[in-house]
């Protein structure tokens, strides 16, 4: 039999209200309730270190302040939907406004932060493909504009968003969808917050990856004519191949992550018949791994750049030296 959920039931199910009703509700209801904070825990001290990281690198460059804001709008978008969540599967009465307002600040800081990481996926593109037309077409101060003008943008898109089609449920606890159905709203909700994002990072990820191993043949070159440490441009370049590669690792999560919510909300649904209890199925499933990319980006860093590594190492044996003449002082 073929499930075309009424909205009224995703949220009543989302919401944890009718808790006798659905068999699908006792089997994922723990899981669903404290999977954020587990992504909390290892995601917001993960982010940290990263920001730690970015702030040791001075003078700051767009690449390394738009790494270091991804890493805000990350934390914010795992404390926005663990806050979120809580709400919802504690039963609280939202009433109509709150109704309106719940579900904002968590998409509107999970948007920004994968529109966040397409920027810089274009900026490295520039650097890497272009790199003397990046000195005047992404400035640090031009990037903190793009960011202001572009979180303004989808703030505000958002907001009128759910502010025009979500209203309480004549003072129940769950909130539903008016004169939009819930396909309809989702394609449009996943089209500016994972779709679009993710067709701009894929194509500038190919683009840098590509351009990379064109530099990597030059390097070759050069180091038959002379010795790479007598090199700046080289010693330069290698600073640009860290940044790019923590930006490819980003974006190989990110790809992984969306993927499914994009092919799922975009091909399966709409042209295949889907039993009701694997929709609910699916549906939290993706709405875990999607989270998921918002915890991870550190440990990518980590696993696949030496660079980041060692700064890391860096930065942990400063503090610990600063503690110290800290207690010596004492």
């Amino acid at each position: 039999m073929c499930y075309y959920p009424d909205e009224y039931e995703i949220y009543e199910i989302h919401s944890n209200v009718s808790t006798n009703s659905s068999r699908y509700m006792y089997e994922t209801d723990g899981f669903l309730k404290h999977y954020l904070w587990f992504l909390c825990g290892i995601g917001l001290p993960g982010n940290l270190l990263t920001i730690l990281v970015v702030l040791s690198h001075k003078p700051y460059r767009p690449a390394t302040l738009l790494l270091g804001c991804l890493a805000i709008f990350d934390s914010a978008a795992l404390i926005t939907k663990l806050i979120e969540s809580q709400i919802l599967y504690n039963k609280f009465r939202l009433g109509w406004l709150g109704c309106k307002l719940i579900y904002i600040p968590s998409t509107v800081t999970a948007s920004i932060a994968n529109w966040t990481l397409a920027l810089i996926c274009a900026e490295r593109c520039i650097a890497v493909c272009y790199p003397l037309k990046r000195l005047y077409l992404m400035t640090t101060r031009r990037s903190k504009c793009l960011l202001a003008v572009m979180s303004a943008v989808l703030g505000t898109y958002v907001s009128v968003l759910y502010a025009l089609f979500m209203v309480d449920s004549n003072g129940e606890i769950v909130c539903v969808f008016q004169n939009i159905g819930i396909y309809t709203f989702l394609l449009v909700q996943y089209a500016s917050h994972i779709i679009a994002p993710f067709i701009l990072i894929s194509c500038f990820t190919v683009l840098v990856i590509r351009q990379l191993h064109v530099m990597r043949n030059n390097r070759q070159e050069l180091r038959r004519k002379r010795s790479i440490n007598e090199s700046p441009i080289l010693r330069q370049e290698s600073q640009e191949n860290k940044m790019s590669l923590l930006m490819i690792g980003a974006s190989l999560l990110y790809f992984i992550v969306n993927a499914p919510s994009c092919l799922f909300y975009t091909v399966i649904w709409p042209a295949t018949c889907i039993p009701r209890h694997v929709w609910f199925y699916v549906k939290d499933l993706l709405y875990v791994i999607n989270d998921s990319s918002h915890a991870l980006n550190f440990f990518v860093y980590f696993a696949l750049v030496k660079g980041f590594r060692s700064d890391l190492y860096k930065v942990i044996s400063n503090v610990v030296k600063q503690r110290r003449r800290k207690l010596d002082d004492l």
